[in-house]
């Protein structure tokens, strides 16, 4: 009789410690090191309007696998390094660090939705994929 309490004593705890187990579930809102896969490698422009004397302008944004830069053309843009991102349905958080105008570290984000593979959103602007930057007079606008 001691002998089968204890087997079936033993075959309840095994039984509770594997269904313990089969419930751990991957965390998807944990951060991740880098940037998306189908961010890195590619530019991302919006439309192109025509600003000054007919210029073009427009927003771009490129990334490689620890950075990620958010650019208007012909001005400064927005971006850094040290990328981390989570994903949350289709929409991705993508932070980065970059340096202030004090010389400090601080985390920014973007929050990226893929529309499609040629698509994107960023924030509230929409961005589509180009190999080659627009040109004005001969010259390459970026």
């Amino acid at each position: 009789m001691k002998k089968s309490v204890l087997v079936t004593i033993a075959l309840s705890a095994s039984l509770f410690a594997g269904l313990g187990a089969a419930s751990v579930q991957a965390d998807a809102s944990a951060w991740h090191k880098g940037t998306p896969s189908f961010l890195v490698g590619h530019k991302y422009r919006t439309s192109i309007k025509h600003g000054y004397h007919g210029m073009p302008t427009y927003q771009y944004l490129t990334s490689t696998k620890n950075s990620i830069d958010y650019i208007y053309s012909q001005a400064d843009g927005y971006g850094g390094s040290h990328t981390g991102y989570k994903r949350s349905d289709h929409v991705y958080t993508v932070r980065y660090r970059a340096i202030d105008w004090y010389g400090t570290h601080k985390y920014h984000t973007y929050k990226i939705s893929r529309l499609s593979a040629t698509r994107i959103k960023v924030g509230k602007t929409h961005l589509v994929k180009f190999s080659k930057y627009p040109t004005w007079h001969g010259k390459t606008v970026r």
